[in-house]
């Protein structure tokens, strides 16, 4: 059929046109027909002017065979606009279901208000006043070396402290005030402070052995404690990177205590007691760090999200850069696995694991931990398994905290009263301890165990097995050493001895 608003020549009918007009759309049924009728006729033997006496009759013009294959050229072209359409459509669907799942997620991340003033302003001031940093710590790597000839030099020791005075009298100057760490809402933000604050940390152990090579045994636990101090102050409203460098400096102040307890005076155990008591008093939940790290990777997420290929950006963050190059055909597998998954379903998941790790990091005594459970993506999976130990760290450094204060209380009672106390209650009602301290690794809820053996005491916690070994300390070969080592692990088999498994 031919349009009376066009020119006679079907071919240059135009597909907008055909769409639009109604003349065209009430002959299209009637072409349709037409073709149909035009392969029937040519199927079977019929007269050769049969074609022409249709078209007679139908009142249309004879349809000779050019007409036929232009039909033919028709219905062919026809379908690949029908085609071509689908394919528009398919484009148009898949982008505006792009469109909605990468749509605002409407998550907003809180922003903490800040103490003024704060003491991690002071804290960040003294480490950048730190230096022969290098020096520090080979010192304290040739503290611990038993062999001939490792001990380090008093004038080495003074020079140290004396060089970075203004560093400490930067950080004691902090004490005073209470600490906020500020918070993190970028995966790119640098944390230059972590690392100082640890330096500090080991200068305060330097100093703390310059004054008991002195002998002044109250003033060298008084530098370790302001770094158990620091390590416990850093990690309040910091994420799990505070949190762990906070464990780092407590641990590094610990060792000095441990060290020299044997030739504390009961005053001195009882002053130190005393400090831990309060430091202790201040620790902040890691509960607190595991929710200021959901925050932290949430507004991390959000700012790669605001990029439109932010599914590739977060497979190459996700990627050493090492292995970038080889892991970019997982990459596109994992492109194509993440595109179902919303921007707001990925956070919500990744959220939803974090709160379940707040949730289990509030038990104390510790359980098992439960297997992660529910759908991942490969943020999940990427990031997850890095906040696995921390609830494990914080059992250890508060178990370590509480063998620690027992010891210190045994100590000052043995000088005091010339016997040991036959159990932990007797240091209670003598006032030497305010309370027993309970056994994270203990499910029952029951406090730190304490066994008399031959003269010496034994003070132990069952460990990250939960299983009471009666004080058999942790102990493990490494590959290449003979020697035991007692650093205590997720996996280790065994209990958490006072003095034996430290810091």
């Amino acid at each position: 059929m031919n349009c009376s608003r066009l020119d006679p020549s079907p071919h240059q009918i135009p597909l907008v046109h055909r769409f639009l007009c109604p003349e065209c759309r009430m002959h299209k049924r009637a072409d349709q027909m037409l073709g149909i009728a035009m392969d029937c006729l040519n199927a079977e033997s019929v007269p050769a002017d049969g074609p022409a006496r249709v078209m007679r009759a139908l009142s249309l013009p004879s349809a000779s065979l050019a007409m036929q294959h232009h039909l033919r050229r028709r219905s062919t072209a026809r379908a690949l606009r029908r085609l071509t359409m689908v394919l528009i459509a398919l484009i148009v669907a898949a982008q505006g279901w792009l469109w909605w799942i990468d749509r605002d997620p409407g998550i907003r991340v809180p922003e903490p208000r800040l103490p003024s003033p704060n003491a991690f302003d002071h804290f960040r001031a003294a480490g950048l006043a730190l230096t022969l940093d290098t020096e520090i710590g080979e010192a304290l790597g040739r503290s611990s070396d038993a062999t001939p000839g490792s001990v380090v030099p008093l004038s080495n020791l003074q020079r140290m402290v004396d060089r970075n005075d203004q560093a400490l009298r930067l950080f004691r100057r902090g004490l005073a005030f209470e600490y906020r760490e500020p918070p993190i809402r970028s995966f790119s933000q640098t944390l230059p402070h972590y690392a100082k604050d640890r330096g500090l940390a080991r200068l305060l152990r330097v100093e703390g052995m310059l004054h008991e090579r002195r002998g002044r045994i109250g003033r060298a636990n008084s530098s370790d404690l302001d770094a158990i101090e620091m390590g416990m102050r850093i990690r309040h409203g910091g994420a799990i990177i505070g949190a762990l460098v906070g464990y780092a400096c407590t641990a590094i102040g610990r060792s000095g205590l441990w060290d020299r307890i044997d030739r504390m005076s009961a005053q001195d155990a009882r002053a130190a007691l005393a400090r831990l008591d309060r430091i202790e008093a201040a620790r902040g939940p890691v509960a607190d760090n595991l929710t200021e790290e959901k925050w932290t990777g949430v507004a991390g997420l959000l700012e790669i999200m605001r990029d439109p290929n932010w599914r590739w950006k977060l497979g190459d963050l996700l990627t050493s850069p090492e292995a970038l190059e080889e892991a970019r055909w997982r990459n596109y597998a994992a492109y194509l696995y993440m595109l179902p998954h919303s921007k707001r379903a990925v956070l919500e998941r990744y959220m939803a694991h974090l709160e379940r790790q707040v949730q289990y990091a509030r038990l104390y005594p510790l359980a098992p931990q439960p297997e992660p459970v529910g759908l991942h993506d490969r943020v999940t999976d990427a990031l997850l398994p890095v906040f696995s130990s921390v609830v494990f760290k914080d059992a250890s450094d508060r178990c370590m905290q509480s063998l620690l204060r027992i010891s210190l209380a045994v100590r000052a009672y043995r000088l005091e009263n010339g016997k040991l106390p036959s159990d932990l209650s007797q240091l209670v009602r003598r006032g030497y301890l305010t309370n027993l301290p309970d056994d994270p690794f203990r499910g029952d809820g029951s406090s730190i165990r304490y066994l008399l053996s031959g003269g010496r005491t034994i003070i132990y916690s069952v460990g990250p097995d939960f299983v009471d070994n009666g004080g058999v300390p942790v102990g493990r070969r490494m590959a290449g050493q003979s020697a035991l080592t007692h650093t205590v692990g997720e996996d280790s088999i065994g209990d958490i001895v006072a003095g034996v498994n430290k810091p």
